[in-house]
């Protein structure tokens, strides 16, 4: 289903934008901007884990953070390169359950609460940029939708926290900064990929169109996400006069940093079980 979706939506994008002009944006990137942004996303996903780490030390599951970084990478691994009904997510749950100190109900609690923390931050960034973009000063409605959801996210995000996850309620400030930490990093790794591709300007429409995209991969149904962002740049940005071609070009570099750093976890994969039941027996 999810190849499915993620061959249709990009056969759709590609139908209204000449994929041979977005493979010479491509071919003509910066290679030295896109090391750059290789390096800040993968710093982003070590405070990805440190925060993940966080949900797990409540629990009492106390992991050596070096394997907790494998087990991260693996985690991504399979999100990315096996889709189907087992999600990374769900493999981690799958090989953490015979820890000692905890059991499925919490952790899936504490891998969800991880991914609702990163996403409020996600989305509150999205309508920080987004008030600042020039879509917004077109569309006053936009304008209005980003100011609420930056009033309104966090207190909203805190009761629901605090009210369904109560046993998470002391790290919530802990894992919120972290989750700062990611996005952030990640808005500079984006930011290196526009300047790879030599996109001097409409920078908050990018990276507001950006996180929305980011914030909707979180819905199961593509391959790393390829084709819902396409999607998200392609229909976003189309009232502004932007390259078109150049945006999907940005998405597409974008997924590529996401499958170079998701390929580290193939070198964990098959030893990540073994370590795991090393430290349940001690």
């Amino acid at each position: 289903m999810q190849i499915l979706f993620t061959g249709l939506a990009l056969y759709f994008v590609f139908t209204k934008i000449p994929y041979q002009k977005v493979w010479v944006n491509l071919q003509n990137a910066n290679v030295i901007f896109l090391v750059s942004a290789l390096l800040l996303f993968n710093l982003s996903k070590l405070n990805n884990t440190l925060r993940m780490d966080r949900f797990y030390r409540t629990l009492g599951l106390d992991l050596p953070i070096l394997k907790h970084i494998k087990l991260y990478y693996v985690g991504m691994f399979y999100n990315l390169f096996l889709p189907g009904s087992i999600s990374g997510d769900g493999y981690k749950i799958y090989l953490l359950r015979d820890q000692k100190t905890t059991n499925t109900k919490e952790l899936f609690q504490a891998t969800l609460l991880d991914r609702l923390n990163g996403s409020s931050v996600l989305t509150w960034l999205a309508c920080v940029f987004l008030v600042f973009s020039d879509m917004a000063k077109l569309y006053t409605w936009l304008s209005v939708l980003g100011w609420l959801g930056i009033i309104f996210i966090f207190p909203i995000f805190f009761l629901f926290s605090n009210y369904l996850f109560p046993k998470f309620k002391e790290i919530f400030i802990s894992t919120l900064i972290y989750s700062f930490a990611v996005q952030l990093l990640q808005v500079v790794c984006a930011i290196c990929i526009l300047k790879a591709l030599s996109i001097n300007s409409n920078h908050y429409d990018y990276l507001a169109f950006f996180l929305i995209g980011n914030a909707m991969t979180i819905i199961p149904i593509s391959i790393g996400g390829v084709g819902i962002r396409e999607l998200v740049m392609l229909y976003g940005l189309q009232f502004l006069s932007i390259n078109k071609d150049e945006a999907v070009a940005f998405t597409l570099l974008f997924f590529t940093v996401t499958a170079i750093t998701s390929l580290i976890g193939l070198f964990f994969t098959f030893s990540m079980s073994k370590e795991l039941q090393n430290i349940s027996k001690n």
